[in-house]
């Protein structure tokens, strides 16, 4: 919500982007790894597999910004809850 409050402001940056995502990733990353954690996998393929994807997301949403111009949200994104 903080990025769409930016841009609602006119307070929006590059440097703010890169903030804004590269800390959601980081969070996420976190969040996947607690969830590991959790569920006790241990060093196994389903670990990597997990902690590999959650990142995904993030790049290919970096990787559109970057190429295309633009963030296409689908209906069921986190930001306006879908």
């Amino acid at each position: 919500m903080d990025g769409k409050q930016a841009r609602a402001t006119g307070c929006c940056s590059s440097l703010g982007l890169i903030l804004d995502h590269g800390l959601d990733g980081f969070n996420m990353g976190l969040s996947v790894l607690t969830f590991v954690k959790l569920v006790q996998t241990g060093d196994t393929f389903w670990t990597l597999l997990l902690v590999s994807s959650s990142g995904w997301g993030f790049y290919a949403s970096t990787l559109e910004h970057f190429y295309i111009g633009s963030h296409f949200m689908g209906p069921g994104n986190a930001a306006s809850d879908g």
